[in-house]
């Protein structure tokens, strides 16, 4: 595993998932944004939450699981029902984690009412 990969799944925080809700909250502040009372920033957070729970929820979970499949099967003990079983698990967790954030962004550049 590359070292960058091994970074992000250990740690809790990785820089994208903190510096990009901070950098948009500080920019709406200095726009004169009301945090509490505009929907798209409320919902915008809402979607970064749900996408930051995803992954670390079941996402990366679900990553440690099919690699320890991948390496039984290595050693010759490879489950292909609980592998796909959890391929199709982690697929659907992925589209929620990946899909969360560009969803935000449409929010954050059109402003909808």
């Amino acid at each position: 595993m590359p070292a960058e990969m091994a970074y992000l799944l250990k740690s809790p925080r990785p820089p994208g998932r903190v510096a990009r809700p901070r950098a948009g909250l500080t920019l709406a502040l200095l726009m004169g944004y009301p945090l509490l009372t505009t929907r798209w920033i409320g919902w915008s957070l809402v979607l970064f939450g749900i996408s930051g729970a995803a992954f670390s929820v079941s996402v990366a979970p679900l990553h440690k699981k099919l690699l320890a499949n991948v390496r039984a099967g290595i050693a010759g003990g490879w489950d292909e029902n609980e592998y796909r079983a959890l391929s199709r698990s982690w697929g659907i967790w992925g589209a929620v984690a990946t899909g969360a954030p560009p969803a935000a962004l449409v929010l954050m550049v059109f402003k909808p009412a």
